[in-house]
Order: C-alpha cells, then structure tokens, then sequence
C-alpha cells in the first residue's frame, strides 16, 4: 500500500502570519510464507516526512527512512501462538535503529483472546512531537518501550 496527505495551514497571531506545509508520503511492501506451523513475513518500507514553515524556515525539516521487517508467528497449540518480530530503519538525520517486538497470543476459549506483547519503537523529534523546549531545539530520539495486555 502506499499512503499520502499533505496539509496547508495559514495562522494568524496578531499581526504576523506564519504558513507552513506538512507533507507524509509513506509505502510498503511484504510477502508471506508459510512452513508447517510458521507463518514468515518480510517486507520494506519507505517514509517521508517534509515540514516547511515558510515564515519560520527553522522549522523545517525532511525525514526520510527506509526499514526492513520480518515476522515469525510459531503456532504451537491451537490456543498458543508466538511471534518474534524486528524491524531496521535507517533515518537519514538519526541513523540506524532497530526495534524488536515478541508477543504471545492465547485463545483460552471461544471469542476471548489473551495477546500480551513486549517491544521497542523510536520517533524522530519534530516541532510536533516532545515537550515545549525541545519543540525549539530539537535533537534527540524517543524511545518507546512497552508491554501491553490485550483481552
């Protein structure tokens, strides 16, 4: 699938006028195996992020990362699933990062499902993203680490 949006806004603060333009362009492809009770995926991707605040030009940025993914889903049991999943991506101001994710999903019995997953993400800083002083200056990666329970 590939995905786009881009979005115009003309603020108005008093008597100064800040425009700016926010464009995404984001693409990805995958393909799937299956082997006994292994279900591979593997596929890439493409993002591009384009900020460009024409009154405040030090605003503006582009973001522009490729990745790589794979999946293994082991189902072991009909009520038992395992999957180990990462994924590499190469941000062209930030460098590589890879991120990780294992889950386990579990049917106890008809309709309820136990899914619990434990991984590592990053976000790139933007004037969107972070606090207010790092909204001014901003340099540093977020990482997002988590574990989650969904019933």
């Amino acid at each position: 699938p590939i995905a786009s949006t881009t979005s115009t806004a003309k603020i108005t603060i008093g008597s100064v006028i800040e425009r700016d333009t926010h464009q995404t362009v984001f693409g990805e492809f995958a393909a799937t195996a299956t082997a006994g009770s292994h279900t591979w995926v593997a596929g890439g991707a493409l993002n591009d992020d384009r900020y460009d605040a024409s009154d405040v030009p030090r605003f503006n940025y582009t973001h522009t990362v490729p990745g790589v993914f794979v999946q293994d889903d082991f189902t072991a049991a009909d009520w038992f699933t395992l999957s180990a999943s990462a994924r590499f991506d190469r941000h062209n101001e930030f460098g590589a990062f890879a991120s990780p994710r294992v889950s386990v999903l579990l049917r106890p019995s008809e309709p309820w499902t136990v899914r619990v997953s434990a991984g590592r993400g990053y976000f790139a800083p933007t004037p969107s993203h972070g606090s207010v002083a790092s909204c001014f200056m901003p340099s540093e990666i977020r990482w997002v680490s988590g574990l989650i329970l969904m019933i």
